[in-house]
């Protein structure tokens, strides 16, 4: 793959990346972070394809029934010539063997998931960690970096999944905004290959049109 047009922006290729859920949020961002060069993509999802999936994901309709990460694996193939690839879908996978990457993406549906990736974390080596959730119009990013984590920690400790409205089951999602998720992400990633640190906290809502960034700025 030709990455002329934007090595004067950015150069992905020597990011390693671990992307934990690739549905909504997750499957475009691993179609972004193809598409901006990452060196080597790890996917992990537990999850097959289901119909109601196809509106709101990056899946086609003969997806249904496979398990996301081949699926998606598959899709990524036609848009990468250089990208590695691995695919793990065995709920009895050893977690800590895949996050010792540079970048960490959580893109997962739940706090009480998340507590545990965080509590994985503490005992792998990797570089940088993203988590993003996403509603149906309604984006929220964390980036936090090994020895600046106290905010970040603070922060997941204060939460629990019941203070979270749980919206009707035709309100949950949205193509757009999974759309949107992905290029905040892929901003994040940008840049960390250049050596500045994101935002500590992204949130837009994009009915109120509103973009909210608060930022930790500075180079590592």
């Amino acid at each position: 793959m030709n990455h002329k047009r934007h090595l004067g922006i950015y150069d992905a290729s020597n990011l390693d990346v671990t992307l934990i859920g690739v549905g909504g949020i997750g499957s475009m961002a691993a179609l972004v972070l193809s598409k901006m060069g990452v060196r080597s993509l790890t996917l992990i999802d537990f999850d097959d394809v289901s119909d109601e999936n196809i509106s709101t994901q990056f899946y086609r309709l003969r997806d249904v029934g496979i398990p996301k990460v081949y699926a998606l694996g598959d899709i990524l193939g036609g848009f990468s010539d250089a990208l590695t690839f691995s695919l793990h879908s065995d709920v009895g996978c050893v977690w800590e063997e895949y996050l010792s990457a540079k970048i960490v993406i959580s893109a997962v549906d739940s706090i009480e998931i998340r507590k545990e990736i965080w509590k994985i974390l503490q005992n792998v080596n990797w570089k940088w960690y993203i988590d993003a959730r996403m509603g149906a119009e309604y984006f929220m990013m964390y980036t936090t970096y090994k020895g600046r984590e106290d905010d970040y920690a603070r922060s997941l400790s204060e939460q629990e999944d019941g203070q979270i409205p749980d919206d009707p089951c035709t309100s949950k999602a949205t193509f757009y905004t999974a759309a949107m998720a992905a290029g905040h992400i892929g901003s994040a990633v940008r840049d960390i290959s250049k050596g500045i640190v994101p935002p500590l906290l992204t949130i837009h809502n994009i009915p109120e049109r509103c973009l909210v960034v608060v930022p930790r700025s500075g180079f590592v």
